[in-house]
């Protein structure tokens, strides 16, 4: 796959000595092949897709985060009339394609806010996705810095950590206060077990228990969150 991806990369630069629309036309054709990758059920499929994309992002300045974020509206939506294991596909799709985006490190503005609400809205639709989606948001909140993480990504995802006793809200939540613990937000979206400090803090203690012993439901694996929870402590 390494291979691969680097070979498509290259096979696109080597075209920037020649006509530049038909370079144009080939990186838009390779972008559309990706981002419809993305959603593929073939074994590893993703994986590829996923990677080459971030390539291209970090690669190419005129490829347009904004662009690649409704062409991933577009091409992955559900439908009622889709079978489950066509409707995971899409989320798996979704999220690899957020991965992609926010590893390229230059999601701002508005493509921050629809990667923001897609991300949160896979981790409150499909469990077994919250962990990646929450760890994906902190990083894209570590990308932007406080003042941009409080204007741009809390509205959407305010809802995500208002279930205080939710394991993947309290995993964010506990990265967000590493990331930024000198800050609160003033937003009404930010939840309550943000402000008392620690997260030990009696009013706190009972929600982040509850997390904490749901934390295996998902995955039989230790869930990233304690990593979060430790580190605040």
């Amino acid at each position: 796959r390494n291979a691969r991806c680097e070979a498509v990369v290259e096979a696109l630069a080597e075209g920037e000595t020649e006509d530049e629309d038909l370079r144009a036309r080939q990186v838009a054709y390779t972008l559309k092949r990706l981002v419809r990758g993305l959603a593929s059920p073939r074994d590893m499929a993703r994986h590829g897709y996923c990677l080459a994309l971030t390539e291209l992002l970090c690669t190419y300045e005129s490829v347009s985060p904004t662009e690649v974020v409704e062409m991933m509206a577009e091409t992955m939506t559900v439908s009622g009339s889709m079978k489950g294991d066509e409707t995971r596909d899409v989320f798996f799709g979704r999220v690899f394609g957020c991965m992609a985006l926010v590893r390229s490190g230059r999601l701002a503005d508005d493509a921050a806010r629809s990667v923001a609400e897609m991300l949160a809205h896979a981790a409150r639709t499909k469990v077994f996705l919250g962990e990646i989606c929450v760890e994906l948001l902190g990083e894209l909140a570590k990308q932007r810095g406080f003042d941009a993480f409080e204007s741009e990504l809390l509205p959407e995802i305010g809802s995500l950590m208002a279930e205080a006793s939710n394991v993947d809200a309290v995993c964010l939540v506990a990265r967000l206060r590493g990331l930024f613990p000198s800050q609160r937000p003033e937003a009404a979206q930010c939840p309550a077990i943000w402000n008392a400090s620690p997260l030990s803090h009696p009013d706190n203690l009972p929600s982040v228990a509850e997390a904490l012993k749901s934390s295996t439901a998902n995955h039989p694996r230790v869930h990233s969150v304690w990593q979060h929870v430790l580190a605040d402590l």
